[in-house]
């Protein structure tokens, strides 16, 4: 093989390389974890289950922030819980009275709610999750699917829980245990 015909070929190897690179979507992200408390506490807490703005506040915050792909997941996923076509007015508005109802008469209506919760709102968040894990140059992916009904519907006991749950079930890195 000649040396130009090297040449082409290291270039062309390089090439694929850098293409196969994945860039986040969103660089540098978010690294101030007073976003998460702002997000799902202030901006959204008036329709948004209350487990899932717990357990969403403790993985938002508790995620690292030296990590280019968990800044990009916060940003990637705060921009998203506010996308008012993905989560429209009206799914919002029934969401906050159902949610209304269940805190009102939480015997009455807590198989309704958690029912509504876990077959219109856990398959959003999980896309949501899987996007930005996809997005954010993840190499592994969100928990699997029946997670998230607990997710939403359970509140974790501690945020050190949480954080240990997503590293467990749904590394970043694809490696259990680790982010």
């Amino acid at each position: 093989m000649r040396t130009s015909q090297v040449i082409l070929l290291l270039i062309a190897s390089l090439s694929i390389a850098l293409a196969n690179q994945c860039k986040p979507v969103f660089a540098p992200g978010i690294t101030d974890t007073n976003v998460c408390h702002n997000v799902y506490e202030v901006q959204n807490s008036w329709w948004l289950p209350e487990a899932y703005i717990s357990n969403a506040v403790c993985a938002c915050s508790g995620i690292p922030t030296y990590s280019p792909e968990a800044n990009c997941i916060r940003q990637f996923l705060s921009t998203r819980i506010n996308d008012k076509t993905r989560y429209t007015p009206a799914f919002r508005q029934k969401m906050a009275e159902e949610k209304i109802k269940y805190e009102n008469h939480p015997i009455v209506d807590f198989i309704n709610y958690k029912a509504l919760v876990i077959r219109e709102f856990v398959p959003m968040i999980y896309k949501d999750h899987q996007d930005a894990y996809s997005q954010c140059c993840c190499k592994g992916t969100p928990a699997f699917f029946q997670s998230w009904e607990a997710v939403a519907t359970i509140k974790m006991p501690t945020c050190g829980m949480v954080v240990e749950s997503i590293k467990l079930f749904g590394s970043c890195s694809a490696r259990a245990g680790t982010w």
